[in-house]
């Protein structure tokens, strides 16, 4: 039997979609639907910028544990307290009915310093 750890699911985070809707003109536009709300286990921030296997991570980027469900990563967003997190990848966790999301806050993605050439 697979231990279900509910209780460390101690966020709720909204997962959105968006998706393309007609806007009776003959185009599209663009709309975001609310798909779920989750419980979900929040990994802390860390402290500082951080690399792991040629992906560097910032201090704004958050993880979020959720039970397993399909989810898209060019359409869903997560969000958590009124901060809109883009999922950048998906990874499987040690239980087959958890999985990891990746995010990234869109608003506070840090920029390369460029040095001038003189």
């Amino acid at each position: 039997m697979i231990p279900i750890e509910a209780r460390k699911y101690n966020c709720m985070i909204e997962l959105w979609e968006t998706v393309n809707v007609s806007d009776g003109f003959g185009g599209v536009t663009s709309s975001d639907t609310l798909l779920a709300e989750v419980y979900a286990r929040r990994i802390e921030n860390r402290g500082s910028n951080y690399d792991v296997v040629a992906k560097t991570f910032d201090k704004f980027d958050q993880a979020f544990i959720i039970r397993s469900r399909e989810i898209d990563t060019t359409k869903n967003f997560i969000i958590f307290k009124d901060y809109k997190y883009t999922i950048l990848d998906v990874e499987g966790t040690q239980l087959q009915t958890q999985m990891r999301l990746n995010c990234v806050n869109t608003n506070t993605l840090r920029t390369e310093n460029i040095i001038p050439s003189v």
